[in-house]
């Protein structure tokens, strides 16, 4: 089975555009810290970028670690 065809990919697939403007946010943010180091709105605005990309990453470890988890349970009960 292909991963883009399995619950995974799908999870992935669905998470990806989120995941690209958080790095696209993240990148603009160090960018302008890297002019002005002091700037604390910058500062605040990597900040923010860092603390959203970070749930989206904890959400796609916890749905792929539940998934693994089902399946497990479900190859157990098979023996």
């Amino acid at each position: 089975m292909a991963i883009e065809k399995s619950t995974i990919g799908n999870i992935l697939e669905k998470t990806k555009t989120k995941s690209n403007e958080y790095q696209a946010d993240i990148n603009n943010a160090v960018a302008k810290l890297k002019q002005d180091p002091s700037n604390s709105a910058d500062l605040a605005a990597f900040q923010a970028a860092m603390a959203g990309y970070s749930v989206l990453l904890n959400y796609m470890s916890t749905t792929i670690k539940t998934h693994k988890e089902n399946a497990q349970t479900i190859l157990g009960n098979m023996r």
